[in-house]
């Protein structure tokens, strides 16, 4: 990073440009028609998605764990420590 050039002000926060929406659903109206269809969602469908989530939820957590584990070894091994704990 040592020829990167940053502008004077990069530190201060600046607000989100407008973006333009694409017209054709709000969030809002997005919004209540999810709510809507879970209201109606039966329970077959509420517990494979509780189901779904859980698993996906492990697998997330079992890989982020899988990271830090590397990135733990990866800054042991550059400050010169040999050794690598668990």
């Amino acid at each position: 990073y040592e020829n990167l050039i940053l502008p004077c002000d990069w530190h201060i926060p600046r607000k989100r440009s407008h973006r333009e929406s694409h017209g054709k659903i709000s969030f809002h109206e997005l919004n209540k028609q999810i709510s809507t269809a879970w209201q109606t969602a039966d329970d077959e469908i509420r517990n494979f998605c509780a189901c779904l989530s859980y698993i996906e939820s492990r697998k997330y957590n079992k890989d982020k764990r899988k990271t830090m584990y590397k990135e733990k070894v990866t800054r042991k091994c550059n400050t010169g420590k040999t050794t690598v704990t668990k």
